[in-house]
């Protein structure tokens, strides 16, 4: 279920299968693909997507990147 302006709402993530062709040294390639079968809840903000997990166990900040700072 989502809020009517679309801002907020619920889901569920599946199986996932990622790649870490190229995740280098220090990576949170194995932290993300754990925490996204946990995803129950999102807000989006001031140009974030907030992930929030299931009991309370943390929440997940994504924003996009700055194209020109790459």
């Amino acid at each position: 279920m989502r809020s009517a302006d679309g801002a907020s709402g619920g889901f569920n993530i599946g199986p996932i299968v990622m790649t870490r062709a190229m995740c280098g040294p220090g990576s949170l390639d194995q932290r993300i693909s754990r925490e996204l079968q946990s995803v129950r809840s999102y807000t989006l903000g001031e140009g974030r997507l907030n992930l929030s997990l299931t009991s309370d166990t943390g929440i997940q900040g994504w924003e996009p990147i700055d194209q020109d700072q790459k």
